[in-house]
C-alpha cells in the first residue's frame, strides 16, 4: 500500500470550500483525519443522501467525499452497525476517468475501480484488461475496524495499477451498491453528481512530535513485537534505531513469549544505556505481557492473560501509576476478547475501592495500553473506555473508570505522515491497516501532551535522517507499529473556579507549603480576571489567560515548567516534586498576562 504525503507532515488544514454554481457539481478540499472522530466532516455537504427502509439488508444513509494531497476521502453512513471489512457485499464503484464508455457498465457509469469491502478485494479495468486488486494496490484504509454505522475511507489518488494511473482526469463519478438481491444503492438513480477534484494547495498543521519536547513528560510506548521479533538478530539494528528515536520511559510489550522480562530489560539497556543514577526495572505477567520501566515496579498482577503493574513514580512525581498492559484474543473471538476486557476493567474498579488485591490512593493515574485486537464488536471498545462491563454476572457491575466519574480518554494517536490513525500494517494481508493498539488513560489527573504512531515507511527523508531511521524500520520489525504517548504528571491538585462576585481581587502567588520541603510541595496562586477582548474580536472572544508557572535554581536555570496553558479565573494549587534535585534554594515564578511574581522555596533532603 502506498501512503503518499509528498513529504508533508500531518493534519492538513484547508481553509476554503469550493462548490460549483450547480449543486450537481462538487469540488471540495478539507482537512480530514480518519480517527473515529467525525466532526471534521460536519462542514462538508452530502454528495448523496438516501431514504431508510427502501431495500433489503443494509441501508445507505449518506455519502460525502473530498480530496486533498493525493488522497480521496469518503464518509459512509449506514442505517445499522456492521463490520465493513467482513461479511457484507458493499461495493464501491469509481468511474475514475468520468467516461461511461470505459470500465464496468453499472448505474450509468463506466467504473474502472470496483472494490467490495466485505470480501476485501476488487478489480481494476483498463480497456479489455481486468486486474484483481487488494487494499494495498489502491492505498485503501477504512476506519474503524470495529462495527459501526459510520465509516471513513481513504484511497490513494496517485496509485498506479498494471502500469496505468488509477485516476486520469479531474472529474469522476461515484456509487455504492450492496450487491445482494434487493440491496440498497446510493444514489438510487444513475450516478450524479460529478465529483471535481480540488487542486488547491492546502496549508499544514503539525500537532505531534517524534521528539519528546519536555524531559519532565513521561513517554509511554505500547509495542507488539510480533512473536519475539525483538530478539531476532537480523532485526536488531532496526529495533535499536526505533528505540533510540523514541527514547521511552515506560514500555508495554506484547508477544514476547520465549524470553523473560529480565532478558527484555537487558536488551533495552543495550539499546538505551542507563546513566549512573538510572536502571531499567522489569516484570512479566501471563505468557507474553512484559513491562520495562525507568521507574520501580512495586507489584504486578495477572488478569486472565493480561497484566496490571503498580509503578512507583513517587520520587519524581509524588504518586504511583497503575499501568495495565493487555493483549486480548484476535479476530473472531469476540466473546473471549470481551471477557478479558471486562476482567481488567473490573480489576481497575476494585483497585479504586477498599479491600481488593490492590487499593489505589485517590487520583492515582491509570494508563491502559496494548494490542487490544479490536476488530469485532464495537462494545469491546466501549467497555475499554467507559467501563461498561458486559459479563456482569462474572465481573460485577459497570462503572465509570476515571476519578471524576467520567470515561477514560482514548489518545487516538495520529500515524506519522498519514491522514489515518492505524497501528497495524501488513501489505500481504487481505485486511487493510487498522487501529489495534490503544493507549487510554485517566485524563482527570494527568495531561496528554503528545501522541503518535511511528510509521517510518512514510516519513520524509529529512525526518528519517534527523532520527537516524531507515524508511522500513518499523514494518521490518513487526506488523504492529510503535504507539507513543507523552504525559505530564505534574498535577494541578486543586482548582476552585469562582463566580464573578467571588473572583479574587488580585493576582497572587502564595508561599509554597510545606517549606522547607522534601520531596514535594504545593504552590497556590489566584487568577482574578480574563483579559479584555480587543474591539475587533468582540465580546464573544473573551478567553482565559495564558498562565505560566516555572521553577528555577539559584543560578536562574529553569528546572521545571509546572503550568503553561490557558486558565479561567479561580484559585489553583499545583504540586511540585523535587525529583533528583539536590538540596538548595529554588525560585518559582508566576506569569499571567502582564503580571509577574516570584517566591523562594527551600528543598532540604
Amino acid at each position: 500500500m502506498n501512503f503518499r504525503m509528498n513529504n508533508i507532515l500531518l493534519h492538513i488544514l484547508v481553509l476554503m470550500i469550493f462548490l460549483g454554481a450547480n449543486f450537481n457539481v462538487s469540488s471540495q478540499g478539507f482537512r480530514i483525519m480518519l480517527d473515529e472522530n467525525y466532526s471534521d466532516w460536519k462542514s462538508i455537504p452530502p454528495l448523496y443522501g438516501d431514504d431508510t427502509g427502501d431495500s433489503n439488508g443494509i441501508d445507505f444513509i449518506t455519502v460525502k467525499a473530498t480530496n486533498y494531497n493525493g488522497f480521496l476521502f469518503f464518509y459512509l453512513e449506514l442505517g445499522s452497525e456492521i463490520n465493513l471489512q467482513d461479511q457484507n457485499a458493499i461495493t464501491l464503484y469509481l468511474d475514475t476517468d468520468n467516461d461511461p464508455a470505459t470500465g464496468l457498465q453499472i448505474k450509468g457509469i463506466g467504473a474502472e475501480l470496483e472494490y467490495t469491502f466485505g470480501t476485501r478485494s476488487g478489480k481494476f479495468r483498463d480497456g479489455l484488461l481486468t486486474i484483481d486488486i487488494s487494499h494495498a494496490d489502491i492505498g485503501l484504509v477504512s476506519i474503524p475496524p470495529v462495527t459501526s454505522n459510520i465509516f471513513e475511507i481513504i484511497i490513494d489518488t496517485t496509485a498506479v495499477i498494471g502500469g496505468k494511473k488509477l485516476f486520469t482526469g479531474s472529474q469522476m463519478k461515484i456509487a455504492f451498491v450492496n450487491n445482494i438481491t434487493g440491496g440498497d444503492e446510493i444514489p438510487n438513480e444513475d450516478v450524479e453528481p460529478i465529483f471535481n477534484f480540488n487542486t488547491t494547495e492546502p496549508q499544514i498543521e503539525i500537532n505531534y512530535s517524534i521528539e519528546k519536547l519536555n524531559n519532565e513528560w513521561v513517554r509511554i510506548l505500547s509495542y507488539n513485537s510480533k512473536k519475539d521479533n525483538l530478539f531476532d538478530p537480523s532485526l536488531k539494528d532496526s529495533y535499536s534505531r526505533i528505540f533510540k528515536a523514541l527514547n521511552p520511559n515506560i514500555i508495554g510489550f506484547q508477544e514476547i513469549r520465549n524470553h523473560t522480562a529480565e532478558q527484555t530489560a537487558e536488551l533495552i539497556e543495550e539499546f538505551l544505556p542507563s546513566l549512573e543514577s538510572e536502571q531499567w526495572y522489569y516484570a512479566k505477567q501471563g505468557s507474553d505481557i512484559i513491562v520495562v520501566s525507568r521507574f520501580p515496579i512495586e507489584q504486578s498482577f495477572y488478569i486472565e492473560g493480561n497484566g496490571a503493574f503498580l509503578i512507583d513514580l513517587r520520587e519524581e512525581y509524588g504518586k504511583d501509576l497503575l499501568f495495565v498492559n493487555a493483549h486480548t484474543p484476535c479476530c473472531a473471538k469476540n466473546d473471549s476478547r470481551q471477557r478479558e476486557i471486562d476482567a481488567f476493567m473490573a480489576f481497575i474498579r476494585g483497585a479504586k475501592e477498599e479491600g481488593g488485591l490492590l487499593t489505589l490512593e485517590d487520583k492515582t493515574p491509570i494508563v491502559i495500553v496494548g494490542d487490544m485486537n479490536l476488530v469485532g464488536y464495537k462494545q469491546q471498545q466501549t467497555t475499554l473506555v467507559t467501563g461498561d462491563i458486559v459479563n456482569t454476572n462474572i465481573y460485577g457491575e459497570k462503572f465509570t473508570p476515571d476519578w471524576d466519574s467520567t470515561s477514560l480518554m482514548d489518545t487516538k494517536p495520529p500515524t506519522t505522515n498519514s491522514p489515518a490513525t492505524f497501528t497495524w500494517y501488513n501489505e500481504s494481508s487481505s485486511f487493510a491497516p487498522g487501529r489495534l493498539d490503544y493507549i487510554v488513560f485517566t485524563n482527570s489527573v494527568i495531561d496528554l501532551k503528545n501522541s503518535f504512531v511511528l510509521f517510518t515507511n512514510e516519513l520524509p527523508q529529512d525526518s528519517l535522517d534527523k532520527y537516524n531511521l531507515i524508511f522500513d524500520d518499523v514494518t521490518r520489525a513487526s506488523d504492529h507499529l510503535p504507539t507513543v504517548a507523552d504525559f505530564d504528571f505534574n498535577s494541578i491538585v486543586s482548582v476552585e473556579e469562582v463566580s464573578d462576585k467571588q473572583r479574587p481581587n488580585d493576582f497572587e502567588l502564595f508561599q509554597n507549603y510545606p517549606n522547607p520541603f522534601n520531596p514535594s510541595t504545593t504552590i497556590k496562586y489566584s487568577i482574578p480576571t480574563s483579559p479584555q477582548p480587543s474591539p475587533s474580536q468582540g465580546e464573544g472572544a473573551r478567553e482565559g489567560l495564558i498562565v505560566s508557572l516555572k521553577v528555577y535554581d539559584i543560578l536562574g536555570r529553569e528546572v521545571a515548567t509546572l503550568v503553561n496553558k490557558e486558565q479561567a479565573p479561580g484559585k489553583y494549587g499545583v504540586m511540585f516534586h523535587s525529583r533528583n534535585l539536590a538540596s538548595g534554594i529554588f525560585y518559582y515564578e508566576l506569569k499571567a498576562g502582564s503580571f509577574i511574581q516570584s517566591r523562594k522555596m527551600i528543598l532540604l533532603k
